[in-house]
């Protein structure tokens, strides 16, 4: 899955901000449960190569682009430190990735909650968030 399908599929099912930062696992959710589910392609190359190899430096900044979005859905919905919120979901969304490939298919589902906490946290209520 791209980041640019992520980004699309998120903003396709709510309109409402903290919606969408919750939305962001259900769709990773949805990837995870796919009988075809394989790696981001980005971070394995990332990992495989390192930070300072040209296709590392590509990796990490294609992957910038979603905590980019989360920090905007951030600001959006008014949450305090939206750079700090958006920081910590995107290693939420990164480790999902990194433990659905161990084989574990519910990490979105437990990466949802730890963003639950980490909205509350930053001031927000993702029981609205619908």
């Amino acid at each position: 899955m791209t980041v640019e399908a992520i980004i699309a599929e998120t903003r396709r099912r709510t309109q409402n901000p903290t919606g969408r930062l919750m939305a962001i696992f259900d769709v990773l959710d949805g990837w995870f449960r796919q009988d075809d589910f394989q790696a981001c392609a980005f971070i394995s190359t990332m990992l495989e190569v390192g930070p300072a190899h040209p296709l590392g430096i590509t990796s990490i900044e294609y992957l910038a682009q979603v905590r980019a979005f989360m920090r905007t859905l951030a600001v959006e919905a008014g949450l305090e430190q939206p750079d700090v919120l958006a920081r910590s979901c995107h290693i939420l969304t990164k480790g999902s990735i990194i433990s659905a490939v161990e084989g574990d298919r519910e990490a979105a589902a437990y990466a949802k909650r730890m963003a639950a906490s980490l909205i509350r946290d930053h001031g927000g209520d993702p029981a609205t968030a619908g």
